[in-house]
């Protein structure tokens, strides 16, 4: 009986010791899956670098304007006013057509307009006196690189075809686009000679772009120059009207980061 106990209790013994066992062993696993890491550093984390920004502009003479072209006709019968002031348009449409405007891509009309005028009298309701009926043309002249002063004589053309509205001329670049490579061309030059002067400065030489971006591009404004025609005098011969279309500029920034060896 005694025996039977001895081996019961040595048993039982065997399973709580064999039982701690499993125990740790879990416990040793478990914080081992827990453990913290230190990986190597990458093999980019230490390399050298400096990063600069960079400008440049190009400047360039516009290659295209814009202006309004029109008339404007005052009567008290509507109907008469308003076969003038289309007699009138159709002369400015052609003239311009002859100085060589396209009519379908460069000459638009881009309004009409049918107003009445009053008269007042003393304590009386403003009565109907009279009708203003006005037409405008907006005009395209293109190829001023080739010829920067043809926007002169068209709108002499104009005038002479009876136009009494001139509106301001805006001088600006059909492809603002070439003009900003042009400028991203002299930014990243300008990045680079900034990025080299301060490797040498650090005792290095400068190596590949790792990054560049474009940070910003100014496109060229439209350039207005202010137009106020008049009907010339009879038997005077007006010499032709210069207008110059000058420069204009187009900025490019970028931010560039380069290697260093």
């Amino acid at each position: 009986m005694r025996r039977a106990s001895l081996g019961l209790i040595a048993a039982t013994a065997a399973l709580i010791l064999g039982l701690f066992a499993a125990t740790l062993s879990i416990v040793a696993v478990t914080r081992n899956q827990h453990q913290t890491v230190t990986l190597a550093p990458s093999a980019t984390a230490d390399k050298r670098t400096v990063s600069v920004s960079g400008t440049g502009i190009a400047t360039l003479a516009p290659d295209l304007a814009r202006f309004s072209v029109g008339v404007q006709e005052q009567g008290k019968n509507l109907t008469e006013v308003q076969g003038t002031v289309a007699r009138e348009t159709d002369a400015i449409f052609n003239a311009l057509v002859k100085s060589g405007l396209d009519k379908d891509k460069d000459l638009k009309t881009s309004g009409y307009s049918v107003q009445p005028t009053y008269d007042y009298p003393r304590d009386k309701t403003p009565v109907v006196s009279g009708y203003r009926v006005s037409n405008t043309i907006n005009a395209t002249v293109r190829g001023l690189d080739k010829d920067p002063n043809k926007v002169g004589p068209i709108i002499d053309s104009a005038v002479q075809a009876g136009a009494t509205n001139i509106g301001n001329i805006t001088f600006t670049l059909s492809d603002p686009e070439r003009a900003g490579a042009v400028a991203r061309d002299a930014a990243m030059k300008n990045a680079q000679a900034k990025a080299d002067a301060l490797a040498q400065a650090g005792g290095a030489k400068l190596g590949m772009v790792i990054t560049v971006s474009d940070q910003s591009v100014t496109p060229a404004p439209p350039r207005d120059v202010p137009v106020a025609a008049a009907a010339p005098a009879a038997g005077a011969a007006a010499p032709p009207t210069q207008i110059s279309p000058g420069e204009t500029s187009v900025t490019v920034m970028v931010n560039v980061t380069y290697a260093l060896q």
